[in-house]
């Protein structure tokens, strides 16, 4: 294949935050799938890079992991390696995008709160995960995300992106 998908997943999601962290692991993953560093600060800059090699990408996060995903040609994998890896070792959150992307994360988490299953699924994870931050509503992480700093996402970040977190 002519082709190269690099995935990084780290141990970092809900599940090992702290109770008044909760959302900080979505909201990190929003601002570093746009792969800012020291060496590339500028999320535009970026975004504009990966576009024109026809590289795309997404991000995810979960109870238990937070995911990263590059796809493009084979001979822009070392640059997306470069990119990928420059932001895990040397994070630069870039200020410019950081409200909209706290914005975009409150927005998903009210597509949840507003949907039919929202308050079946929440009797469900407190019975399933009584005693975890999973049992929490969807409504407190959004409370979280809400008065969360850039001083909580460079925390996040140095807690879970270690190499003993990372596959």
């Amino acid at each position: 294949s002519n082709v190269t998908h690099i995935e990084m997943i780290v141990r970092g999601g809900e599940y090992q935050q702290l109770k008044h962290q909760i959302g900080y692991a979505h909201v990190l993953e929003h601002m570093l799938s746009f792969y800012t560093s020291k060496v590339y600060p500028n999320a535009d800059t970026n975004k504009e890079t990966l576009s024109k090699c026809g590289i795309t990408g997404n991000a995810y996060t979960g109870h238990h992991v937070t995911g990263y995903w590059l796809l493009g040609l084979k001979k822009y994998t070392s640059d997306m390696l470069d990119l990928m890896l420059n932001t895990f070792i040397e994070p630069h959150i870039d200020i410019s995008k950081f409200e909209n992307e706290k914005e975009a994360v409150k927005n998903e988490l009210d597509r949840i709160i507003n949907s039919t299953w929202y308050s079946l699924n929440c009797q469900i994870m407190k019975t399933i995960y009584n005693k975890t931050n999973i049992s929490e509503t969807t409504e407190y992480e959004k409370k979280n995300v809400e008065k969360m700093t850039l001083d909580d996402l460079y925390a996040m970040h140095e807690r879970f992106y270690k190499l003993s977190n990372m596959l």
